[in-house]
């Protein structure tokens, strides 16, 4: 686990070397308000998009692209709609309300007798804020003094009275909602405290345990145990127990039918009314309880059907909504919240279901977008992989003049990605290439291994800038 570590760690050196670059003046670079989807929309005749036929890119792309610092080699299937149809939806957030998740609550996890509140007390907050107030009055004091050199290790960012005064009016508007005990309590329903640090843990009739955990932007969490539980997918187990982490958990070999869990899963779905949703990715795996196995079977991923788009996900998560550089899940950019719904399911039942950032569809732009032409695509792929790595290329130049950076593209994905609509709160469901490649010469089985942090570049394929992500756009 250390050397995973390490290995994470030098590609997050990487990442720095490729995104932090100055955006050049170059239109294609990065993805603008004044994008050339919004000429295109308006350009599209009212129903020019509809009789527009099927666009089909190549299967393949088998190229050699040599620059002075650098050689990219295409070797690359290309995934697309089989249709052939690209259609362009406009989405925007739709916050699960307190009585959709208690509705869901109730059809997944029956029957709550008793609720332990395992949230920060007035008292934990208290305690916090005091704490909080000594150091930023130390640190201020500091500052007034002329920033002496008294040896304490204390970060150096500038603070003022006014950010003092800020964070502590938001610690007394925490301690305002904030429960006196967490002891146990009768519940002869569920109740979410929408704006409350923390989870609750009900005790149904059965004698199990639900954890229920409501999350950013009207999401939930909610599943069998207490607040250590967490599914544990088997190729997370083989990668530990690959590198012979002690800390590895028993892994219980799962014996329920996977077809059986995801008839489960889509059979809840339906209980729980939640439409248009499709099943694109199931892990076996375990729910882990600290040490104990509490189910096995099955994890199962479903996001909203814009058209059947490909699912292009890895590490058993959404392929969209990703930071510039990387479709690594902790990397994920808290600016562009992707919706996705996951139930864990044995054959008996759904045993925890997390379902985050929930989205509405609110209208349909276009029919069939019109893509970029391919050879314009082209192009636009070529110049953001130099664009992006060019820097890392001259560092490597610098040590070793007689060597270039050799980068191999191996995969690309013609599929749908969230993005901002310029100067709204909605979200474009846009055609986007997703570019995967390698500059580290790996092998061909750690670049489909889930453990393994792919590399990526997304190109909006209606206007063929860079999507930055960063920022949604």
């Amino acid at each position: 686990m250390k050397r995973l570590g390490i290995a994470l760690l030098a590609i997050l050196m990487l990442l720095g070397a490729v995104a932090c670059q100055p955006t050049p003046t170059e239109e294609y670079v990065v993805n603008k308000h004044d994008s050339g989807v919004e000429a295109k929309l308006k350009a599209d005749a009212a129903d020019a998009h509809a009789a527009r036929g099927a666009q089909r890119v190549p299967d393949r792309w088998d190229e050699v692209y040599e620059t002075e610092l650098m050689t990219l080699t295409f070797a690359a299937p290309i995934k697309q709609k089989q249709d052939g149809i690209y259609p362009l939806y406009r989405t925007r957030a739709n916050p699960l309300t307190e009585a959709e998740m208690v509705e869901y609550l109730n059809i997944l996890f029956p029957d709550p007798v008793a609720v332990r509140r395992n949230l920060p007390t007035k008292a934990d907050i208290q305690k916090e804020m005091e704490w909080y107030l000594n150091e930023a009055q130390a640190k201020l004091d500091w500052q007034d003094a002329g920033r002496p050199d008294d040896g304490v290790d204390r970060d150096e960012t500038p603070l003022t009275r006014e950010e003092v005064n800020e964070e502590l009016a938001n610690y007394q508007e925490r301690i305002k909602k904030a429960p006196e005990t967490n002891e146990e309590s009768p519940a002869e329903a569920y109740h979410i405290p929408t704006g409350q640090e923390g989870i609750l843990v009900y005790r149904l009739q059965s004698g199990d345990s639900v954890i229920v955990s409501p999350s950013w932007e009207g999401s939930l969490y909610a599943g069998l145990g207490s607040n250590h539980a967490h599914v544990y997918p088997r190729y997370e187990y083989e990668e530990m127990k690959r590198f012979d982490d002690e800390d590895t958990l028993p892994y219980t070999p799962v014996t329920a039918d996977q077809q059986k869990c995801e008839q489960v899963a889509r059979d809840a779905l339906a209980k729980l009314g939640i439409e248009g949703m499709t099943l694109v990715a199931t892990e076996e795996a375990n729910l882990m309880d600290g040490r104990q196995c509490l189910a096995g079977g099955y994890a199962c991923l479903f996001v909203r059907d814009f058209g059947g788009y490909p699912y292009l996900g890895s590490n058993f998560e959404p392929a969209q909504g990703l930071t510039y550089g990387s479709d690594s899940s902790f990397m994920a950019n808290k600016h562009i919240r992707t919706e996705a719904l996951r139930l864990f399911a044995d054959e008996e039942g759904v045993k925890l279901i997390s379902f985050d950032a929930p989205k509405m569809i609110a209208g349909i732009e276009s029919k069939n977008v019109e893509l970029l032409p391919f050879e314009k695509a082209q192009e636009r792929i070529r110049q953001g992989l130099v664009y992006g790595l060019t820097k890392w290329a001259q560092e490597l130049k610098q040590n070793e003049p007689d060597l270039k950076l050799n980068v191999e593209i191996y995969r690309i994905g013609l599929t749908s990605y969230t993005l901002h609509v310029p100067n709204s709160e909605d979200y474009y469901e846009m055609p986007c290439y997703v570019v995967y490649y390698d500059p580290w010469q790996r092998p061909e089985s750690s670049r489909h291994d889930k453990t393994t942090m792919q590399e990526t570049l997304l190109i909006n394929a209606v206007d063929g800038s860079i999507v930055h992500t960063d920022y949604g756009y």
